[in-house]
This record gives C-alpha cells, structure tokens and sequence, in this order.
C-alpha cells in the first residue's frame, strides 16, 4: 500500500514540474511574438554591438531569467499600449533655465533575449527653428560605453524637423551579457544640423549609469541636456 501511494506522489510531483516548465516556454515564446509586434509597430531596429562578448554565462540571480522577467512583467499593470503623442500640456519644462533641452526616454533589460532594450521618446529643444521654412533637422545618437568608455554599441534616431518639440518614438536593442549591463554608461546626444551651417553640431548630452536604474522597469524617464 506504502509502495502504491509513493509512486502515485512521485507521478504527480512529475505532471506538476512538466507543468511548470510547459508554462514557462509558453510565456517566453509569448513575450517574444509581443517583442515582434512592438518593433514593428514602432519602426525599432535591432542593434548589434561592435564588440563580442566571450565570458561564460552567469545569471544575476539564483531565479531563472524567464521567472525574472515574468515576475517584473506582473508586478506592472497591464501596460499601455500605446502612448499618446506629447504635446505642450504634457511636457514639463527643463529643471533649470539653463539647460540645453530635456530628453525623454525608456530602458529596460530584457532577460529572456539578453537585449538592452531602450525608447528614444521625445525631446523640448528651445533653440527649435520650427517656424522657419526650412528649419533643419535633429536626431539622437544612442550610445553604450564600457567603464573605460570604449564604445560597445550605438544607434541613431531617424531626423525630425527642428522644432521645439520633437519627437521620435524608437526602440533600440542592444545585445548586452546581464553580468557585465550594469558596468555600462548609456549616453545619449542630441544633434542639429541648421541649413545655415555647415555640417552638424552636438547639442547636448545625457550620460545615465546603467547601475543607476531599475532595469526591471519600463517607466519613462527626463533627463535635462547637458
């Protein structure tokens, strides 16, 4: 009888973790058809890095990545979908009024693909032309550097006109091992190319420590110009 109720245990630890495992491939193709969808929504790129990454795989905690993501990914409300365009009523203005502009954007680590995943937003620009016929262009080049600021990765935004508010809504996906994101600066700068002058010329810049953010979370964050 012992015998008999001790295979029936085992039998149904065995259907239980089956289970749990079938549940967890089923969230990771899931959240990988919503990544598809949102790129190509959104115009992203998917974007390599110059260097390789050859040092063994070690996850930053003892959880799986997959129960990692999935755990962030419920603590956060069923996300919107969508954002509506930024307008006037909707931008603060810069901290202080001596900054160069404000930029917006998002990033976050996704586990599952080992991608820094990052949303150039928008951008309030006081020096934008947008009156003018012809006022120019403007666009943000994304950057990953290594502690030693070697350059890891970078991206550029399509241009916008040069108003005072533009905006770009692009994602970006930068391939970063999880042990060594938190060692990298993300550096964001903001490019104008006036039709008055030759060439372009670098606007401001915001330089965020990855260490410095919750890469759980997919919150929208302002950096003044710097």
């Amino acid at each position: 009888m012992g015998g008999a109720t001790a295979l029936i245990l085992i039998g149904t630890c065995t259907v239980f973790l089956v289970f749990i495992c079938f549940f967890f491939f089923l969230q990771k193709i899931r959240q990988q058809r919503i990544q598809r969808k949102v790129v190509e929504k959104e115009g992203g790129d998917v974007v390599k890095p110059q260097t390789t990454y050859e040092g063994p795989h070690s996850p930053l905690s003892l959880l799986p990545p997959a129960l990692v993501h999935a755990l962030a990914l419920a603590s956060q409300s069923s996300h919107k979908e969508e954002e509506n365009p930024p307008t006037f009523l909707t931008m603060e203005p810069p901290f202080s009024n001596n900054s160069l502009g404000r930029l917006w954007f998002s990033v976050y680590y996704d586990y599952l693909t080992s991608n820094l995943v990052l949303k150039v937003l928008h951008a309030r620009y006081p020096k934008g032309r947008g009156w003018s016929s012809n006022p120019g262009e403007v666009w943000v080049e994304a950057v990953v550097l290594s502690p030693l600021n070697s350059v890891m990765a970078t991206a550029n935004t399509g241009t916008r006109r040069a108003s005072s508010a533009p905006v770009f809504q692009q994602i970006f996906r930068f391939k970063v091992d999880d042990v060594e994101v938190t060692q990298y600066l993300l550096r964001l700068t903001l490019y104008d190319r006036s039709p008055d002058q030759p060439g372009e010329k670098a606007s401001g810049a915001v330089i965020v420590p990855l260490s410095s953010l919750d890469l759980c979370s997919q919150e929208t964050l302002a950096r003044d110009l710097q």
